[in-house]
C-alpha cells in the first residue's frame, strides 16, 4: 500500500510483478497498433489507434518506476550501468542486424539504410541525433539509455536518498532549457539542443512520474509530492505533450494499475507479451512492414497480412528472449562490468558505491569484496 515500508528481502527480490508486465503488454500493443493501422496504413483499415504513440511513454514510466529496483540490487555504479547495457544490448544487436538484413534483402522504399549506418547502430553511434536508424522506432532506445546514465549518476550522487527530488530539479532544468531557443539568447539553440539530446528534456517529467509512484509506494507519501507536483507541472511545457488533454487521465490509469492492481495474476499470454515487450518493439515495426509487403500477393486484403505480421513479429520476439535477450545477461553484465568500473574510477568512492539504506553502513562486508574492487577499477 501506499506509504507502507517494504522489508529489505523485498527490495532487492528480482520479482516479475504481473501489474508492470500488464503496463508493459499494453504499452507494446498500443504501439503496434500505432504503427500498423494509424502510422502506415491509415486509408486502408478498418479502424486507426491513434493514441498508440503514447506507448513509448508508458514504457518511459514503467522505467521510471521499476529503474528503482535495478539500483536497490546494484551496490555499484558499474554493476548498474553494466546491467542496463547488458539488458538492452543482446536484443538489440539482434533487432539491428535481423531489420537491416530483411530490409535490405526484401527493400522498404525510403527506409533502407547503409552498412555503415547499420553498423553504427551496433555500437550506439545513433546516441548522434544525424546518424540515422535501422528502425526509426530505436529512437526511444537512445531516450531510455540517457535515462540510464542520468538517474544511475544521480542516485548514486544523492546516496539513494531524495532521488526522485533530485531527478525532478534535473527533469526542471531540462524542461527550461528545451525551451532557450525562444529566449532571443545567442546561445540560446544550443541550448535547446543540449537540453532536447543529451538531458533528454521532453521526456525526463514522464520518467519522473514513474520514480515518485514508485516512491510513493516504497515510503511515506509526503517524501514524493513536491517530485509528484512538479512532474504533473512541467508535462504540459514539453513540446511531445503540450495541448494533450489524454495525458492526466493516462497517468492516473498508470498509478491505479501500480498502487491498486497489487494482487493482480495475469494469464500466461498476457504476461508473456509484457516479459517479451523489449525484444517485439525491436522488430515489429520494419519487419513487420517487411512481412506485410510480401504477404500482398497471396493475401490481397490488408488487415490479414496485418494480423500475420503481427503474430509472426509475435513468435519473433519471443524466441528473441528467450535464446538472446534472456541468455546473455548475466554473462555480459559479468564481462563489462570490471570495464565500467575502471572507466569510472576516478570518480569519488561516495559517487560509486551505493551506501546503505534504513541506516546500514556502506562499508563492505565479507561478501563484498568482489564488487568493491570492481569498483575501484583493475
Amino acid at each position: 500500500m501506499r506509504g507502507q515500508g517494504v522489508t529489505a528481502a523485498e527490495k532487492v527480490a528480482p520479482v516479475r510483478l504481473d501489474n508492470i508486465d500488464l503496463l508493459r503488454a499494453v504499452a507494446i500493443v498500443s504501439v503496434l497498433l500505432y504503427h500498423f493501422t494509424s502510422r502506415w496504413h491509415a486509408q486502408s483499415v478498418p479502424f486507426r489507434f491513434d493514441l498508440g504513440w503514447a506507448g513509448v511513454d508508458l514504457f518511459f514510466m514503467v522505467s521510471g518506476f521499476c529503474i528503482f529496483m535495478t539500483l536497490e540490487r546494484s551496490r555499484t555504479l558499474a554493476a548498474f550501468w553494466a546491467r542496463r547495457f547488458a539488458r538492452l544490448q543482446p536484443a538489440y544487436m539482434a533487432g539491428v542486424v535481423l531489420t537491416f538484413a530483411l530490409v535490405s534483402w526484401f527493400g522498404l522504399p525510403g527506409y533502407e539504410v547503409t552498412p555503415t549506418v547499420a553498423a553504427g547502430n551496433l555500437v550506439w553511434f545513433d546516441v548522434v541525433p544525424s546518424w540515422g536508424f535501422v528502425d526509426d522506432a530505436y529512437w526511444s532506445l537512445i531516450v531510455e539509455a540517457k535515462f540510464y546514465f542520468w538517474f544511475g549518476l544521480i542516485y548514486f550522487l544523492m546516496r539513494g536518498r531524495n532521488v526522485s527530488l533530485a531527478w525532478a530539479a534535473f527533469a526542471a532544468m531540462g524542461s527550461v532549457l528545451t525551451h532557450a531557443e525562444g529566449w532571443g539568447w545567442p546561445a540560446g539553440h544550443v541550448l535547446t539542443v543540449v537540453a532536447q539530446s543529451v538531458l533528454i528534456g521532453p521526456f525526463a517529467p514522464m520518467f519522473l512520474v514513474g520514480s515518485v509512484c514508485y516512491e510513493f509506494r516504497d515510503k511515506p507519501a509526503r517524501s514524493a509530492i513536491l517530485p509528484a507536483v512538479v512532474a504533473l507541472a512541467l508535462l504540459p511545457t514539453s513540446p511531445r505533450y503540450a495541448g494533450v488533454i489524454w495525458l492526466g487521465p493516462l497517468i492516473a490509469v498508470f498509478a491505479a494499475i501500480v498502487f491498486r492492481l497489487t494482487w493482480l495474476r495475469l494469464p500466461r499470454a498476457v504476461t508473456l507479451i509484457g516479459l517479451t515487450s523489449y525484444s517485439l518493439y525491436l522488430v515489429h515495426q520494419y519487419v513487420g512492414l517487411v512481412i506485410i509487403r510480401e504477404l500482398a500477393p497471396v493475401f490481397p486484403a490488408l488487415f490479414p497480412r496485418i494480423l500475420i505480421a503481427t503474430a509472426m513479429t509475435v513468435a519473433l520476439a519471443i524466441a528473441m528472449f528467450y535464446t538472446i535477450e534472456l541468455r546473455w545477461q548475466k554473462s555480459l553484465a559479468a564481462l563489462i562490468e570490471p570495464i565500467v568500473a575502471g572507466a569510472i574510477g576516478w570518480l569519488p568512492r561516495t559517487w560509486r558505491v551505493r551506501a546503505g539504506r534504513d541506516g546500514q553502513s556502506d562499508k563492505p562486508g565479507p561478501g563484498d569484496a568482489k564488487v568493491v574492487d570492481a569498483a575501484r577499477g583493475w
